[in-house]
C-alpha cells in the first residue's frame, strides 16, 4: 500500500522537467585553443566554450558561465574590479579603422593627448606639438588665431 500512495509523486517528479543549474561566476585564467581556460569554485581549471569574445588581457576578468552537462560555457564577462580606465589594444589590418564613442574619444600617451568631442571639437595637447607636411599645410577655420 506504500508504493501505491507514493506512485502519484514519484510519476510527478519523473515528468518535471530537470532543473537547470544556476549560472555561476569563475576566474577567468588563460585561453587554450580558442577556448577560456576557467577556474571553477572547487578550483579545478576547465575549458569552457564561450558565446562572447574574450579579450587578450584576462588579468582581473571574471566569467559568468552555464553548464551544458558538465561542459562550462561562457556567456558574459564581468569587469575587472578596478578603478582605472579600461585599456583597449586594436589591431586593424583592414584599409580602414572607425573609432566610436557617445561623448568623446580621447588618445592619450603620458602628457600627450588628442580629444574628439561630440560637439566637433579636436583638442591637440603636448609639450612640444610638430605638424610637418611635404605639400602646403594649411590652417583654416571661421578665425585663425596664433599666439
Amino acid at each position: 500500500m506504500e508504493l501505491e500512495e507514493e506512485l502519484p509523486s514519484m510519476l510527478a517528479m519523473m515528468l518535471e522537467p530537470p532543473s537547470p543549474r544556476a549560472p555561476v561566476v569563475a576566474e577567468l585564467v588563460g585561453c587554450d585553443d580558442r577556448r577560456a581556460l576557467v577556474r571553477l569554485a572547487d578550483g579545478r581549471i576547465a575549458r569552457a566554450r564561450s558565446t562572447v569574445a574574450l579579450p587578450r588581457d584576462l588579468g582581473g576578468y571574471k566569467a559568468v558561465l552555464v553548464f551544458d552537462g558538465d561542459d562550462p560555457i561562457v556567456i558574459g564577462l564581468l569587469e575587472p574590479e578596478t578603478h582605472q580606465a579600461p585599456s583597449v589594444e586594436v589591431c586593424a589590418e583592414g584599409e580602414r579603422l572607425v573609432l566610436s564613442a557617445q561623448q568623446e574619444i580621447v588618445l592619450r600617451c603620458g602628457e600627450a593627448s588628442i580629444t574628439l568631442t561630440r560637439a566637433g571639437k579636436v583638442i591637440i595637447r603636448g609639450a612640444h606639438v610638430v605638424s610637418r607636411s611635404s605639400g602646403m599645410n594649411l590652417l583654416k577655420g571661421a578665425a585663425v588665431e596664433i599666439n
